[in-house]
């Protein structure tokens, strides 16, 4: 056993004697078109691997533009000058409770359990959270100031486009109708509208990033600060190249 192990052995010499109770080895299907009806909705054997290769296709294209995102907005961050108060972190990291919590409630546990077993009080999470809040707020508030700066909107029309395919998407009159009435309420199409919004925005940072458009210029003077709005705090001089 290595000296460095963590077994109660090391740094001793072992022998071991084993014997061999079965052999098995994986034996593949032939690929027909008989077998790949069995996996799913597929005319033939090239039916399966045309989808098959638009779906790996499409996640690695979703998990590149995650990367240039996350990229792009650690960037526009780092040149960005931002103000908000202490409370606001605060709040991030209430969402970020709330979130873990509805999480957990999904499964049949609540977290004041799951930090018990794991010897944590809410206090401490909440410190824990806290590096990861801020970022998220900084973030926010980045994207904010850059929408503003690059005049982006969402249309009522789009807002209501974006709600009928929403509840396109669900299956049951009933639900529908459900989803339909909260979202469709004032609160709901405000909800609607902040998802669309911070699409766009993504879309244009990313755009911007890779050269596809040129940022919106820098006015003489940007001095707003994220205190002056409890509900959307905006960037102070953020840098939005």
């Amino acid at each position: 056993y290595p000296e460095d192990s963590a077994s109660r052995y090391k740094g001793q010499v072992a022998s071991f004697q084993a014997l061999v109770k079965a052999v098995k080895a994986k034996q593949l299907p032939e690929i027909t078109d008989e077998f790949v009806k069995t996996l799913g909705d597929y005319a033939d054997v090239a039916d399966y691997r045309a989808k098959k290769l638009a779906e790996l296709t499409a996640a690695r294209t979703a998990e590149a533009e995650a990367k240039l995102t996350d990229q792009a907005v650690e960037a526009l961050i780092a040149r960005a000058t931002l103000a908000y108060p202490p409370a606001a972190v605060d709040s991030v990291i209430d969402d970020m409770v709330r979130d873990m919590e509805m999480r957990l409630s999904n499964i049949g546990y609540e977290l004041k359990d799951s930090l018990r077993l794991q010897g944590k009080t809410l206090e401490g999470y909440r410190t824990e959270l806290r590096p990861a809040a801020e970022k998220r707020l900084k973030g926010q508030l980045a994207l904010i100031e850059l929408a503003r700066r690059e005049s982006i909107t969402v249309t009522a029309e789009e807002q209501q486009a974006e709600l009928d395919r929403m509840v396109s998407e669900v299956e049951g009159e009933e639900q529908a109708s459900a989803l339909r009435k909260v979202f469709g309420s004032e609160s709901g199409l405000h909800v609607i509208e902040h998802d669309l919004e911070t699409g766009k925005t993504l879309a244009r940072l990313r755009d911007i990033a890779t050269g596809k458009v040129a940022a919106a210029p820098l006015p003489a003077a940007a001095e707003t600060s994220a205190a002056e709005s409890a509900a959307e705090p905006v960037a102070a001089e953020a840098d939005a190249k």
